[in-house]
């Protein structure tokens, strides 16, 4: 048996990194150098550029499917909404990278809707961050305000509704 460092651990690895790389935004690049400065024998396994071409790929299309492992208050509204947990949003800089839907405003997760294109040339991506937004804007106070803390509101009202 071999002792590289399975597929799945990796991709693990990028999801791990991503997420916490996502509370300030992260582009795929920067992840990918952080795991790799993390896990100096994945270069030496796979070698370093076809490497980075993989794990950036990796991490794309695991950015793009469902949360593995996330607390129960970012599965629900995830798995209600069926979004990714991070979007892509500007940074202060002006460059596009990833962050943790969550911690978004909704002025980002906005903007971010604005440059996806129309549902009808895309999944359902497009369309279920506009029903996210249609759905927890009655509890926001501003467009600085994070879809987390709309989603706690929202939350808490429908478990007194059921209660």
């Amino acid at each position: 048996m071999s002792d590289r460092i399975s597929i799945s651990r990796i991709r693990n690895m990028l999801i791990i990194k991503a997420t916490e790389m996502g509370h300030v935004g992260a582009t795929s690049a920067s992840v990918v150098d952080a795991v790799i400065n993390e896990q100096p024998d994945i270069a030496k396994d796979y070698g370093d550029h076809v490497l980075r071409v993989w794990l950036t790929k990796l991490l794309n299309e695991a950015r793009s499917k469902a949360p593995v492992s996330v607390d129960s208050q970012q599965h629900t509204l995830f798995g209600l909404f069926g979004v990714s947990r991070q979007i892509r949003v500007r940074s202060q800089k002006g460059k596009l990278v990833w962050k943790n839907l969550d911690i978004c405003t909704f002025d980002e997760v906005e903007e971010s809707i604005s440059l996806l294109p129309s549902s009808f040339h895309r999944s359902r991506k497009r369309e279920n961050l506009e029903q996210l937004i249609n759905t927890l804007s009655p509890f926001r106070s501003s467009g600085t305000t994070l879809v987390g803390e709309t989603w706690a509101a929202f939350s808490s009202r429908d478990d007194a509704i059921r209660a």
